[in-house]
């Protein structure tokens, strides 16, 4: 079984994580392929037993969420961020669920749900 950490007041997560940066194009060309490979392992030492669920973080809807879609993985949009200006507000402003969607459609991809900020 894995180790639980609790979020917050309310949210209990395992303790297994994978930092996924260098999946991107960021540090140069990505292998989406070894990148997947390196998800479905962290999978299989644990995030995806029976008493834990992999939901995967993100604020780059062509990166993070992206790479969780691809794995088969549930993700969580943090919309604020880098799209900020493109959803058409400001710090500290909540997104519009209709905006989210266009920008969504946009990028041509879907996270699995969007929040819009994230805070330990």
């Amino acid at each position: 079984m894995i180790a639980r950490r609790k979020l917050g007041r309310d949210l209990e997560v395992g303790a297994l994580g994978l930092g996924c940066m260098t999946m991107t194009t960021i540090y140069g060309p990505a292998d989406d392929a070894e990148s997947i490979r390196t998800i479905r392992r962290a999978a299989e030492l644990g995030a995806n037993r029976a008493d834990a669920r992999v939901l995967v973080v993100g604020d780059s809807l062509t990166t993070d969420i992206k790479g969780a879609v691809a794995a088969g993985f549930d993700s969580l949009w943090v919309a604020r961020g880098i799209y900020a200006a493109e959803l058409g507000i400001a710090p500290g402003d909540e997104p519009d669920p209709d905006k989210i969607a266009e920008v969504c459609e946009r990028h041509g991809h879907w996270p699995t749900a969007a929040i819009a900020a994230f805070r330990w």
